[in-house]
């Protein structure tokens, strides 16, 4: 489960990309850079199959889990921006092919608009199909719906197979269903959404979702107005503690392992800016900020890198941990004065040389300490929830 949102740039607004990624409670993701690449071979191997490769790749930074060769989200070195959604379709989906995040990774890599991603990732499903298990602890079979948009333009795609369906839109979000009976483009049928839609969708609770990230979506008019969609619970109460298909922030529980595991947010100002969070639970963490062209300082990895996903393992055992407290309601007005502090000294010189990532992390990890070292009482967990967090954090290697 997943949600991705956009808003291209207009006279009046500026554009942004969002998206929450959700996945196994235990599968680590981390942001990686991948360098613009010059390629001598011939061929590709992604997730599961060869294809052709490309003479040269673009720079991107991808949110990438950690056995997968593709990723959930994404921003190229051209502002190019790729969410994807797992969405259920009618039929049997193919057991080998490239599965929705090779997809998404391709796209940044290859194309230096959102239309020639639209046009990159349409002749590769075209071409080679897409399939293969997508599951990280158990197997996960589905089709998959995009967002890709740069500064100007913004497309939906949604797909079934080889099939496909586009809209141009001004903004737009999706979750995990399809959406599009009245497309642009189509490859079979305009009625996409009727002809190729699974009945259980409904089940999953993915329009609650798209109702929650896109009712603001007109509304935002700086960073933290982004963080909050994303941060967005339908439980107006203990939210931590009830784990839900239908909150953007989802939380897993023995009923449900699933939830948002990493965040990113780009910001298209005169030069791109990248905010994400690097770990699980959107309402508890801090998002920082990077852009092209700095040196790479973790949170930010090297693809090759054998710390990778080290720092998200680091900070989902203190994420777990504040997720077990009654937090008070200052633990959350504390995030949003350190993220405007942030913004704010961001803002001021985004290009400075003096911008220091390490000590963002510092004050990150200060903030995780003073909370974790008050004597706030535990929140109450049901007993199968503590059986299944006791398994998970077990598990978490």
């Amino acid at each position: 489960m997943c949600d991705t949102l956009g808003r291209i740039q207009t006279k009046d607004k500026f554009a942004f990309f969002a998206k929450n990624s959700d996945r196994q409670v235990n599968e680590p993701q981390a942001i990686v850079y991948i360098p613009r690449q010059i390629h001598k071979e011939k061929k590709l191997s992604t997730t599961y199959i060869e294809i052709e490769q490309e003479e040269e790749t673009n720079a991107l930074l991808l949110s990438k889990p950690s056995w997968m060769w593709g990723g959930e989200m994404g921003v190229n070195e051209y502002g190019v921006c790729i969410g994807n959604e797992a969405v259920k379709t009618k039929g049997i989906y193919s057991k080998t092919g490239l599965i929705g995040m090779d997809l998404v990774r391709l796209g940044l890599e290859r194309a230096s608009t959102a239309k020639d991603a639209v046009d990159v990732i349409i002749n590769l499903l075209e071409k080679y199909g897409q399939g293969g298990n997508c599951g990280y602890e158990s197997e996960k079979y589905y089709d998959n719906s995009f967002l890709i948009m740069d500064r100007n333009e913004l497309y939906i795609l949604e797909t079934k197979d080889k099939k496909w369906a586009l809209k141009k839109q001004e903004y737009g979000s999706i979750s995990n269903e399809l959406t599009l009976n009245n497309p642009d483009k189509y490859s079979d049928t305009k009625k996409f959404k009727s002809t190729y839609s699974e009945e259980s969708n409904i089940f999953n609770e993915a329009r609650i979702r798209k109702f929650l990230t896109g009712k603001n979506i007109l509304k935002v008019s700086k960073e933290t107005d982004i963080f909050s969609i994303l941060r967005t619970h339908n439980i107006l109460t203990k939210p931590l503690k009830k784990g839900t298909l239908s909150s953007p922030c989802m939380h897993a529980n023995s009923k449900l392992n699933c939830q948002t595991t990493s965040s990113m947010v780009v910001i298209y100002k005169e030069e791109p800016i990248i905010w994400f969070n690097g770990t699980s639970y959107p309402c508890l963490s801090i998002f920082k900020p990077y852009m092209f062209g700095r040196k790479i300082e973790k949170p930010i990895f090297n693809l090759n890198d054998d710390a990778c996903y080290d720092y998200w393992k680091e900070q989902e055992k203190i994420t777990r941990k504040l997720a077990t407290l009654k937090l008070p309601l200052n633990y959350y007005k504390d995030i949003k004065q350190i993220e405007n502090e942030i913004i704010n000294n961001f803002n001021k010189n985004p290009k400075s040389t003096l911008f220091n990532l390490e000590e963002i992390l510092n004050k990150e990890k200060e903030f995780y300490h003073k909370w974790l070292t008050k004597n706030i009482p535990l929140e109450t967990r049901n007993s199968k929830d503590k059986k299944f967090w006791e398994y998970e954090n077990n598990n978490l290697k």
